[in-house]
């Protein structure tokens, strides 16, 4: 798939995602992507490192919205979730490793399948959970 030229500014600001609550944030910020994407279209194909904060990742709120697979953010990547941690919730005590663990990364696994993605791993020591998306 080739970048889109982008004949009108507003065109990438109104394929791009938008959050609609004050904890969602992305690295590197929107803004940026926006701007580079606008400077080199094609950007956002390339995005190293790029992450946030979601409980599940819901990049087009409206799906109606959502630009064609291929075009945009609609694309395959692969998500790192951070601060993903395996914790009693009613102990508080946090867990890297032994059966809670396991029991743990089970879960992440069936809700990686139940949204259509591929698991590639959870590190319960730096609370990093990876997996690949075909497009959102």
């Amino acid at each position: 798939m080739h970048p889109v030229n982008w004949d009108d500014d507003k065109d990438v600001d109104g394929i791009m995602p938008k959050f609609h609550r004050v904890n969602y944030y992305t690295v590197p910020p929107m803004e940026e992507l926006i701007s580079k994407e606008k400077e080199e279209a094609g950007f956002c194909c390339h995005v190293k490192d790029f992450c946030g904060r979601k409980t599940w990742v819901i990049v087009y709120m409206d799906e109606s919205k959502k630009p064609p697979v291929g075009l945009a953010l609609n694309k395959p990547a692969e998500i790192t979730l951070i601060n993903v941690r395996c914790i009693n919730k009613s102990t508080g005590k946090e867990y890297r490793d032994g059966p809670m663990v396991n029991k743990y990364r089970d879960m992440l696994l069936k809700k990686t399948i139940k949204h259509d993605a591929e698991f590639v791993s959870y590190d319960p020591v730096e609370g990093k959970w990876k997996f690949r998306v075909s497009h959102f």
